[in-house]
């Protein structure tokens, strides 16, 4: 266990700071920053007991807490971080087009090469009459539905994303409380 110390405030309250510390600024709960002595200086002070210290105001401050800067930023990144792995359910569930295959125009005309003359006739008085939708046409009804849906959900999986980088680059622009460092003189 640290060896603590208790360096004395104006305000008659007693801040709690460590060997690493020496040097150092550190802020009450006053708000009165006091520079930490240097190793020699700790010697002076009244060492803290670690059940004799209670209260917030007479920590110091170890900035391991969450803020509004953390939550927003946290908030962000599971934002986009659960947008990314739907996204990555909705790609990965998407089935193929259904296609026609490489070669329909050499299979169409393989077919018409193979017709007899009579067979050729009845076949354009056939189409002449109106074309009946193919075997293919329902699952290509599907599957142009489904897409449909894919991209609204793909939308709304954008939008919460683009939320999520929003409250992001928001929470790293928030200003952090004032860092405490080494005392320049």
């Amino acid at each position: 266990m640290k060896t603590s110390y208790l360096l004395p405030c104006q305000c008659g309250k007693k801040i709690e700071v460590g060997a690493n510390q020496s040097g150092l600024a550190v802020r009450c709960a006053c708000g009165t920053e006091q520079t930490v002595p240097t190793l020699r200086g700790l010697a002076s002070l009244e060492r803290a007991e670690p059940s004799a210290i209670t209260g917030p105001a007479s920590r110091v401050s170890s900035g391991s807490g969450w803020g509004l800067r953390q939550g927003l930023v946290f908030l962000g990144l599971v934002l986009v971080a659960g947008s990314l792995l739907f996204w990555l359910f909705l790609w990965s569930g998407m089935p193929p087009p259904p296609g026609l295959a490489d070669n329909y125009r050499e299979l169409n005309r393989e077919f018409i090469g193979h017709l007899t003359p009579e067979t050729l006739l009845a076949e354009w008085d056939r189409y002449r009459k109106g074309i009946v939708e193919p075997e293919w046409a329902g699952g290509m009804d599907f599957y142009l539905s489904f897409e449909r849906n894919y991209y609204h959900s793909l939308t709304i999986v954008g939008v919460i994303a683009a939320v999520g980088v929003v409250l992001t680059i928001i929470g790293l622009c928030i200003r952090p409380g004032r860092a405490i460092g080494p005392v320049r003189r």
